[in-house]
């Protein structure tokens, strides 16, 4: 077994060996310090410095597609780039639209009434007496009657009355049913003596009958004397048209013919043009 070395045969050993590779080594060999072929902290940075550049690439490309897009609405959005307060609709076959829905309608349109064709303005409905107790009796199952200086009508079953002051059977009483639009009317003639007679239009209502007034811009009830013009108002077709007619001149065939039609407690005329009526042969028609 060898004996430990001494401290100086150590040393001696050492130097030895490092005297002989220093031997070994040639000045052409020398040259610039390598540095460590891997530091962690330094691989470190550049992974970082790899995410860096990874992260501002895709921002640059989120920049270049926002700026893209944002054109492209700025050229194809009349007025310049949608905003979320645009309000315009696209529909793929008809193009951009506009919601005008403003709710539903207050009010609710009457039933609208044909006008009668002035070849209709003839033959005339007949009146019905209300002389002596009589009754006047209606297709439709109506009925009014004259009780004192009281207009009864039986309207659907309900009963309505009014008190009319003057109204008597004589010398003439009348009525004849009107069809309107929003329910029966019932006009009421009265004859005074000679050419002339005041009409009256009562339509029910809730309480009784009410006297609806007609509007002036055409005339209304009968007025008419050979030689003197005048006018006259009467029903066609069962009570489906209220009409009168003014004699244009004294004389003559040729008559300004208007229809009315209820609204609320007003009768308003539509005109109807010039009508030749012929009395007698109970013909009209339009000239």
């Amino acid at each position: 077994m060898n004996a430990p070395s001494s401290p100086t045969d150590l040393e001696s050993r050492l130097t030895a060996a490092l005297n002989a590779r220093a031997g070994q080594v040639a000045p052409e060999d020398l040259g610039p310090a390598r540095p460590p072929a891997t530091v962690s902290p330094l691989r470190r940075r550049v992974r970082v410095g790899a995410g860096l550049a990874a992260v501002g690439a895709v921002a640059a490309a989120s920049v270049i597609a926002v700026s893209v897009i944002n054109h492209d609405d700025e050229r194809t959005v009349p007025g310049g780039p949608a905003t979320e307060s645009t309000s315009v609709a696209t529909d793929p076959t008809t193009g951009p639209t506009t919601d005008t829905t403003t709710g539903p309608a207050d009010k609710t349109p009457q039933t609208p009434q044909v006008p009668v064709d002035p070849a209709g303005l003839l033959p005339q409905d007949q009146p019905m007496a209300l002389d002596g107790g009589a009754t006047a009796d209606f297709a439709d199952g109506s009925s009014a009657v004259l009780d004192g200086d009281r207009l009864v009508v039986t309207d659907g079953g309900t009963e309505y009355a009014t008190t009319i002051e003057g109204l008597r059977a004589e010398p003439y009483l009348s009525v004849v049913q009107v069809v309107f639009g929003t329910g029966n009317g019932y006009l009421v003639a009265q004859s005074g003596g000679g050419d002339s007679n005041s009409q009256t239009v009562y339509v029910p209502e809730p309480g009784g009958l009410a006297a609806v007034q007609p509007d002036k811009g055409a005339p209304f009830g009968y007025a008419f004397a050979e030689g003197f013009g005048g006018y006259q108002t009467w029903t066609v077709g069962d009570g489906e048209h209220l009409v009168t007619v003014e004699q244009i001149g004294t004389q003559g065939s040729r008559w300004k013919a208007w229809e009315w039609q209820l609204d609320g407690t007003t009768l308003l005329p539509t005109p109807l043009g010039t009508v030749c009526l012929d009395f007698q042969a109970e013909t009209a028609a339009t000239c």
